[in-house]
């Protein structure tokens, strides 16, 4: 696929619109057990399917972290009259009133009580649903995957996605990585019955997820590709409703499903952007 791919919707040979690549990065994969150590794959990934939805974004003073109202003032300046002229009966003098912007901690705004901090002090974050304050994340350009980074496939439909992207090699001339390395990567992983698990943020809002990486073979046409689920979190499944007439396994020896976590203070986030 050509660079031009990235830059306009082109047509594939099935008729269908090609997705433009909405992401570059570097796949970094250090799994000693299954035989994957210190790998890097440069992958480009364009959107399959996602279900986002708006985060409340607010103002906030930097050095207080408490929030803050934003409103805009008017000062009045009048034009001075030459004393040479004469002054009318009703004069109308010009007014100019340049509106400025004027911030305010908003719990004391809301009493009254007009406490104003500087403009530069004021940041974005956004606010959870239990009104906990969250500073954005970084852009993810690098997904590392950590040694215990992996989880049976079987166990995939436990991730809660949020958006699905396909992968593939980034031909970009930059990089040039060779489309091979990745068909092989994905086999393998095809082979273990294995997805690789990660952190992932981007970087244009508050939200991180759990990346989930894996294979998928397409039955009615043999065609293959490489996935990349943005989960928010993990399904509940209560042994209760299971349709067994009896367990397989005791239910204390079923490993959790891995969720990563941002690195750092950062808290998790469960809304989605």
């Amino acid at each position: 696929m050509s660079d031009v791919f990235d830059k306009i919707d082109a047509i594939g040979t099935d008729g269908v619109p090609v997705p433009r690549a909405s992401w570059r990065g570097t796949l970094a994969i250090n799994v000693p057990v299954l035989g994957l150590s210190s790998m890097d794959y440069h992958l480009k990934g364009a959107k399959a399917h996602t279900d986002q939805k708006p985060v409340k974004v607010v103002k906030v003073d930097s050095e207080t972290n408490q929030l803050v109202v934003i409103k805009s003032f008017a000062t009045a300046t009048t034009t001075p009259i030459s004393p040479s002229e004469p002054i009318p009966a009703n004069p109308i003098i010009p007014v100019y009133v340049p509106a400025t912007k004027h911030a305010f901690l908003a719990k004391e705004f809301e009493e009254g009580i007009m406490t104003e901090i500087p403009m530069e002090r004021v940041v974005e974050k956004q606010e959870s649903e239990n009104g906990e304050l969250i500073s954005p994340f970084d852009r993810t350009t690098r997904i590392e995957v950590e040694p215990d980074g992996f989880v049976p496939m079987e166990r995939i439909p436990e991730y809660k996605f949020k958006e699905i992207y396909t992968l593939i090699g980034d031909d970009d001339k930059k990089v040039r990585e060779d489309a091979s390395r990745v068909l092989k990567l994905a086999r393998y992983l095809l082979e273990k019955q294995t997805a690789l698990v990660a952190f992932f943020s981007w970087g244009r809002g508050y939200q991180f997820y759990t990346a989930v990486l894996y294979p998928y073979e397409r039955k009615v046409d043999g065609r293959f590709f490489f996935m990349l689920g943005l989960a928010e979190g993990k399904l509940e499944l209560s042994a209760f409703w299971s349709m067994e007439e009896k367990a397989r396994i005791p239910i204390a020896d079923v490993p959790q499903v891995p969720l990563s976590k941002p690195k750092g203070s950062k808290p998790k986030v469960t809304i989605s952007k």
